[in-house]
């Protein structure tokens, strides 16, 4: 019995001998990765360091709002105390102790080491510094709001 078809069916004819790549083409496209790859992996390296001081920058300052929450809430006190060493910092009534590896905290004043929230969510206003390297972010506190934000100095 003859099968009649209009137009070209590909499923009758033959399997092609030279399906697949070769040699030389999967050479290339691997010589392209290569290249791709080589020139990645520099440009992530300088910007890791400004992608870790970043996120330190918003835990910190999450755990800044989370202190001023905690002293509304409660109406007590709460401290915020920077580690001697200036690479992490401690809450006690949050039961929060982080190391901040390769970021160094400071307060602008040096002699400071601790910021207290009022129980009206307030502080005597301060700069945090963040610095790892070159780089560096600043966490202000406004003194009459308590208003915690990143950025210069206002």
């Amino acid at each position: 019995m003859r099968m009649w078809s209009v137009g070209k069916n590909d499923a009758l004819e033959k399997p092609s001998s030279e399906a697949g790549f070769t040699l030389l083409e999967l050479l290339v496209v691997l010589g392209i990765m290569g290249l791709a790859y080589a020139l990645a992996v520099p440009v992530y390296s300088r910007l890791l360091p400004s992608v870790t001081l970043n996120a330190t920058t918003e835990e910190v300052i999450s755990d800044l709002r989370r202190s001023r929450l905690k002293a509304v809430l409660t109406g007590k006190p709460v401290a915020f105390i920077l580690k001697e060493d200036g690479e992490g910092y401690i809450l006690p009534d949050l039961e929060i102790d982080k190391t901040t590896k390769g970021i160094d905290l400071s307060f602008k004043e040096s002699s400071r080491h601790k910021v207290i929230f009022t129980p009206d969510g307030k502080n005597d206003g301060f700069m945090l510094i963040l610095s790892a390297g070159e780089r560096e972010r600043k966490i202000i506190s406004d003194w009459i709001t308590g208003r915690i934000s990143m950025g210069e100095e206002q």
